[in-house]
C-alpha cells in the first residue's frame, strides 16, 4: 500500500506532483516490485522517477536487478559495503511510541511486523535460579510463567537526564555473560514468546492500518499485471 499512498499524496496537487521524485523499494523481488511500481506511477500520470532500491544488497544482487530492472537509479547499500565479516546482524529502529501513543511497522510477513507500545521483557527464574522462559510483554502488566517462582524484568534505563549508567569493566561483562550462560538448561531451545496482551495490540493496530477508507480504487489506475507478493498481500 506505500505505493498507493504515495500516489494518492502525489496527485493530490499540482504542487505536489512536481515535488515527486522518486521512491524507495525496500524489500521482496527488489527488480520485480521496482518495476512494478514504475510502471503504476507512469499509469497515474508520474513520470521521470528515480527508483531507489535498498535491502541487503551486494554485489550479484546488483548485477541480476540491473539486468532485470535497468531503469533503477540509485542503490542503498549500507550494510555489505562497511561490513568486512561474512555474517551480519541487520539492525533497524522502528518507532514503537508516538506522543504516547504506542504505534508500529505493520507488514505482510508477521514476522517483519513491529511490535507497538513500551515493552518490557519478563524472565522467568526457578527455584534453583536457572532460566524457565522469556516473555516479551507491555511495561505496564504483569506476567506469569509456569514453573518460575519469580519474574525478572530485563530492561532498564540506560540513559536518563544527561546522564548514561555505568558501563562495567570487559572482565566483568565476560564473567557476568558467562554466569548467564550456564542458568539457561538448553540454550538452543530456549522457550520465548509474547504475552497476550502484546500480541492482541499488534494484530489490533495491524488491522487498523490495513483498513484503507481513502477510496484509491476509483482514482487510481492499476498495471495489468501484479506481482505475486502483492497478489498474495489483497
Amino acid at each position: 500500500m506505500g505505493a498507493v499512498h504515495a500516489a494518492m499524496a502525489a496527485t493530490s496537487s499540482d504542487a505536489r506532483r512536481k515535488a515527486f521524485k522518486g521512491f524507495r523499494v525496500d524489500s521482496g523481488d527488489l527488480a520485480e516490485l521496482g518495476k512494478w511500481c514504475l510502471e503504476f506511477f507512469e499509469a497515474n500520470g508520474l513520470y521521470a522517477l528515480r527508483p531507489n532500491l535498498t535491502g541487503d544488497l551486494d554485489v550479484q544482487k546488483l548485477k541480476r536487478i540491473v539486468k532485470e530492472f535497468p531503469e533503477a537509479a540509485g542503490f542503498g547499500i549500507g550494510t555489505k559495503l562497511s561490513s568486512e565479516v561474512k555474517n551480519v546482524a541487520g539492525v533497524i529502529f522502528k518507532a514503537c511510541m508516538i506522543d504516547g501513543r504506542p504505534t508500529l511497522k505493520a507488514s505482510n510477513s508477521l514476522d517483519k511486523t513491529t511490535l507497538p507500545g513500551s515493552m518490557q521483557v519478563f524472565r522467568g527464574i526457578d527455584s534453583e535460579g536457572n532460566y524457565v522462559e522469556d516473555v516479551t510483554g507491555l511495561d505496564d502488566e504483569q506476567v506469569q510463567i509456569p514453573g518460575a517462582v519469580m519474574v525478572e524484568r530485563l530492561l532498564h534505563p540506560f540513559w536518563e537526564n544527561g546522564q548514561h549508567s555505568a558501563i562495567p569493566s570487559i572482565e566483568k561483562q565476560k564473567a557476568f555473560v558467562a554466569d548467564q550462560m550456564r542458568r539457561f538448561p538448553d540454550l538452543h531451545n530456549y522457550p520465548t514468546r509474547l504475552s497476550d496482551r502484546l500480541a492482541k495490540l499488534r494484530d489490533d493496530l495491524t488491522e487498523q492500518m490495513r483498513a484503507d477508507n481513502s477510496g484509491w480504487e476509483s482514482v487510481l489506475k492499476l498495471p495489468e499485471e501484479m506481482p505475486d507478493e502483492l497478489v498474495q498481500a489483497k
